[in-house]
C-alpha cells in the first residue's frame, strides 16, 4: 500500500519542509494554517485528521509543481535535502 498512515504523516512533514524550509514547525496544526486550510473540527480523530491531511496535500501539489517537483520521487528527494531530514529524533 502506497499511503499508509505512517507514510502519509512522514510525507506530510517532509513536503512541508520543502515548501516552508524556514519555518520551525511542520506539524499537522502548523502546515494547514500556513496554507489556509481549515482544520477539521474532529481533530485527533482519524477521519478528521485524514481529511485535513488530504486537503493539505491538494494545496501542496501546485506549490511543489511551481518548484519543478511533479512526482512523488522528486518530492521525496527534495525532502531529503532539507535540514529536518538530517535531524535525529
Amino acid at each position: 500500500m502506497l499511503f499508509s498512515v505512517n507514510r502519509s504523516a512522514r510525507y506530510f512533514t517532509a513536503f512541508g519542509c520543502v515548501l516552508h524550509a524556514n519555518q520551525d514547525s511542520h506539524q499537522l496544526g502548523a502546515i494547514p494554517e500556513r496554507l489556509g486550510v481549515a482544520i477539521e473540527k474532529a481533530r485527533h480523530i482519524a477521519l478528521g485528521d485524514a481529511c485535513t491531511t488530504g486537503d493539505v496535500f491538494l494545496k501542496m501539489l501546485p506549490l511543489l509543481a511551481q518548484m519543478g517537483i511533479t512526482t512523488l520521487r522528486q518530492a521525496l528527494d527534495a525532502s531529503e535535502k532539507t535540514y529536518f531530514a538530517r535531524v535525529k529524533y
